[in-house]
């Protein structure tokens, strides 16, 4: 008999690699040999997270047809099995995969569009939070704005890409056909946040976008608003943080002297 920890690892790779000689052994037949009655495990298996994937990035699916999905998924969910117990958090590899899987290649945009369906899924799952309150960044002395960081609400992210990854996935909604996208139309980058109970994507300016972005990764006003100029000269922060302010982006500030 197997130890549990080796027992879980045999039942694993049973699952996922269709080797199930060293479990094979201790299965009991019950009228139905033992590598039939892991198969069952195996299929419901990959079926509940394939469903699990569909459901989090549909327009990827439909923009390379179920059949290819399903391939794919199979060969990720091989690859890299959930690493948490709930469906909605599997997926965050996908994009990563695609990009480096080799029968999408001719599709350059689709890691893009699967990182726009993650940012979605993971926006819709995050937990509420206080938002960041704008009388406390008035608060704090001017001269220690350059230093400050944000902590960004986990029901946001921001994206860049070279292509509409926008305009591609609402083309490939149900009620839409795929078409109308310009794939050279030039690069998208984008705010994606949760309102409500919706989640909306809006589109930033390459200043607007360096400056988020930069905040997001834990970096300084004073750095995010030099990556911005940098991006687009003449760049208005103020602006920009204010808006952000007002969208409740932030929950929480800090800053080299330790205010918050």
């Amino acid at each position: 008999m197997l130890a549990l920890p080796e027992l879980q690892r045999a039942f694993a790779a049973a699952i996922l690699t269709d080797q199930a000689t060293p479990l094979a052994g201790i299965v009991k037949a019950g009228g139905i040999a033992a590598e039939r009655r892991i198969q069952v495990y195996r299929n419901n298996s990959l079926i509940t997270l394939g469903e699990a994937l569909k459901t989090t990035f549909p327009a990827v699916c439909r923009l390379v047809d179920e059949r290819f999905f399903d391939y794919a998924a199979r060969t990720f969910i091989q690859a890299h099995p959930p690493r948490q117990p709930r469906l909605a958090e599997y997926g965050d590899q996908f994009a990563d995969f695609l990009a480096g899987f080799a029968p999408a290649q001719s599709l350059p945009y689709l890691a893009d569009v699967a990182r726009l369906e993650w940012a979605i899924n993971a926006a819709y799952h995050a937990p509420d939070r206080e938002p960041l309150q704008p009388a406390t960044i008035a608060a704090i002395p001017a001269e220690a704005y350059p230093g400050l960081t944000f902590a960004f609400d986990p029901a946001c992210a921001v994206l860049r890409s070279p292509y509409p990854v926008d305009e591609l996935w609402r083309a490939n909604q149900p009620d839409r056909d795929g078409s109308g996208v310009e794939l050279d139309a030039g690069e998208c980058c984008l705010l994606v946040r949760r309102v409500d109970d919706d989640v909306r994507l809006q589109r930033l300016s390459a200043g607007e976008h360096a400056m988020t972005a930069a905040l997001a990764a834990g970096r300084t006003l004073g750095d995010a608003f030099a990556a911005a100029v940098t991006e687009e000269p003449g760049f208005d922060a103020t602006a920009l943080l204010a808006a952000h302010l007002g969208r409740g982006l932030f929950i929480g500030v800090s800053s080299s002297r330790g205010d918050e």
